[in-house]
């Protein structure tokens, strides 16, 4: 299956090559997007997460040409460093990808932005840290359809296999389909864990795999005053091994996400209960599992109280208390978020709405 849909790229790509215009239309493409981020959480005490605050700063510079509006390469860089860090940079990585759009189709292989190209997935799949230190896939992406009707499948290989590290990566697929105000989505990874090369005894390849199927409302259309407003009940399954030690592990759970925003005031919340996932978390921790430890827990409701200071096509300035309800205790966390993107070749479908705030001020600027 996995090699049809590479011949199916290929086929798409070399057919878009050989039959465009004989004299295609070239365009520089330039782009920067700073990332900044401060989140404190204060877990101190609770077994399933760390009481941490990570903060830092990311630059993602790119330049490239695109042609027809069709194909695009790009090359930059992103480098990061940590609030405090003295100047010091602990992170550069390389940008590099070509891109192709062909509505309905989109397809993109080598370094890209996470940010901008898969899916937005739920907590349980990628805790936020992610976001913050892994904001590069190195693989393919293939997407067809719209907003409203989609499926996309990608692959990220994060780690190759040598006699210090292990062989790693991920296959992940998403889709939806709506109908009027009710939708059904599907959110699904496989992350591969092999081993070492000339492992040694005892060591053993793992596969994890995690799968949520939900139903939802989304209630916009009726209400064109809110930003967002929508409602989904899911099923999660997880399903993971420990080849040679055990056979699959299943853990079953349900998930229910309600979100709502209205002019830059929003509120989401989120209900886990169920089977905990991660049985091999205490043995592996991160290195196996990206998603929210937290989810270990057979009980957890998140409560995010949030506030858009500036939202546009270029900024994004966001404020998040969150309300972590687990293991019959309240543990808070405080988040400030920054996305500065600038470019002449990515649209971002905002709307954006004056915030409930804007007049507070006008007296004070006279």
């Amino acid at each position: 299956m996995f090699k049809r849909i590479i011949s199916y790229f290929i086929l798409l790509l070399c057919s878009t090559i050989i039959f465009g215009k004989t004299n295609p239309k070239i365009k520089f493409e330039y782009g920067v997007e700073l990332q900044s981020w401060f989140d404190n959480t204060e877990f101190g005490g609770c077994k399933f997460q760390n009481d941490q605050t990570m903060a830092g700063v990311r630059i993602i510079p790119e330049i490239g040409i695109g042609i027809d509006s069709i194909h695009h390469l790009r090359i930059g860089a992103t480098a990061a460093t940590h609030w405090g860090g003295m100047g010091n940079i602990f992170e550069i990585q390389p940008v590099a990808y070509y891109e192709m759009n062909y509505k309905p189709f989109r397809f993109i292989i080598g370094a890209f932005p996470r940010a901008n190209s898969i899916r937005e997935y739920p907590r349980i799949f990628f805790q936020d840290s992610i976001s913050f230190y892994r904001p590069t896939l190195t693989g393919l992406l293939w997407q067809i359809g719209n907003e409203k009707h989609y499926f996309d499948i990608w692959l990220d290989w994060t780690s190759r296999q040598t006699t210090k590290t292990r062989e790693t990566f991920f296959v992940g697929w998403t889709g939806r389909t709506s109908w009027n105000i009710f939708f059904a989505r599907h959110y699904g990874y496989m992350f591969h864990y092999a081993k070492m090369k000339n492992a040694p005894q005892g060591q053993y390849i793992h596969d994890n795999c995690l799968f949520l199927t939900e139903l939802g409302l989304d209630f916009k259309s009726l209400t064109p005053q809110m930003n967002q407003f929508n409602f989904t009940a899911g099923w999660v399954l997880g399903l993971e091994d420990n080849r040679g030690e055990t056979d699959w592990l299943l853990h079953h759970a349900a998930l229910i996400r309600i979100n709502a925003e209205w002019r830059g005031l929003g509120i989401e919340n989120s209900f886990y209960i169920g089977q905990g996932q991660m049985n091999f978390y205490n043995k592996q921790g991160n290195n196996l599992y990206w998603g929210d430890p937290i989810y270990r827990a057979n009980l957890y409701n998140r409560t995010d109280l949030y506030l858009r200071l500036i939202s546009t096509k270029m900024i994004d300035l966001k404020i998040n208390v969150v309300a972590h309800y687990v293991e019959k205790r309240i543990w808070m966390e405080q988040c400030l978020t920054l996305s500065f993107d600038f470019n002449n070749y990515r649209t971002k479908e905002i709307k954006t709405q004056n915030p409930f705030w804007k007049n507070w001020f006008k007296k004070i600027r006279k």
